[in-house]
C-alpha cells in the first residue's frame, strides 16, 4: 500500500466511523472518545501561519461542520493515524493527519527519505471547501513522530517537523512551513471491514 495514500483514506473512513459513534463533543478525560491534535505551525506564507486545535469527539453525524480529533489503526500495513479538524467559516475545514507505525512507542522519522512500511509523516490540508478541494496541502519531508503511550484504545505523543506545500489555486509556488509544538491524545476508533 502506498503510504501517501494512508491519510486520505483514514480520513473518509474516520468520518463515516464518526456517524456510527454516538458520542457527544468533550476535552480529553471528560469523554472516552475525546481527543486533541495540536501545533504550531510558521511560514514565510502570512497565510500558512498560525495555532491548529482540534479537540474533541465525533458526533454521531460525524462531518466536517464540528471540531474533534479521534484516531485509527490499520492492519496492513501496521499504521496508526491521529486525525482532527477545525471547522472555518463558509463551511471550508482544515485538518491535519498524524500518522506512524503501530509497533509502540518510539521516535519514528517523517519525511521524504523515508520508505516501506515503518514510516511516519504529517499531511495538513488547509481552508478545504465543502467540494474537497484544500486551499493549501501541507506534506512532512521531513521531521520526527514521537509516540509516547499506545494502548488499545488510545494514543499519545509528539511531533515537528518541515512540510512542503502546494496550492491547486496557486500552481508553481511550494512554500516550506514549519510545524512544531506538535501533540496528540486521541482515542483509537475501530473501523469496520
Amino acid at each position: 500500500m502506498n503510504i501517501s495514500k494512508i491519510p486520505a483514506v483514514f480520513a473518509a473512513l474516520l468520518v463515516s466511523v464518526a456517524a456510527a459513534c454516538g458520542e457527544t463533543p468533550a476535552g480529553p478525560g471528560e469523554n472516552p472518545a475525546s481527543g486533541e491534535v495540536r501545533f504550531t505551525y510558521t511560514s514565510a506564507n502570512s497565510a500558512l501561519a498560525g495555532t491548529f486545535q482540534a479537540k474533541g469527539a465525533p458526533l454521531p453525524t460525524g462531518g466536517t461542520d464540528h471540531q474533534w480529533a479521534a484516531g485509527t489503526r490499520s492492519e496492513d500495513p501496521d499504521q496508526v493515524l491521529a486525525f482532527g479538524i477545525v471547522p472555518l467559516s463558509g463551511g471550508s475545514y482544515d485538518q491535519v493527519s498524524v500518522y506512524f507505525p503501530g509497533s509502540g512507542v518510539g521516535t519514528y522519522s517523517a519525511g521524504a527519505a523515508c520508505e516501506g512500511d515503518h514510516c511516519a509523516g504529517v499531511t495538513f490540508s488547509l481552508g478545504t471547501s465543502t467540494g474537497g478541494m484544500p486551499t493549501w496541502v501541507c506534506t512532512s519531508v521531513a521531521g520526527n513522530v514521537e509516540v509516547t503511550s499506545l494502548s488499545v484504545d488510545r494514543v499519545r505523543g509528539k511531533f515537528s517537523g518541515t512540510l512542503h506545500c502546494y496550492s491547486p489555486a496557486v500552481p508553481g509556488q511550494q512554500p516550506v512551513l514549519q510545524m512544531t509544538g506538535g501533540t496528540f491524545d486521541v482515542a483509537l476508533v475501530e473501523l469496520p471491514e
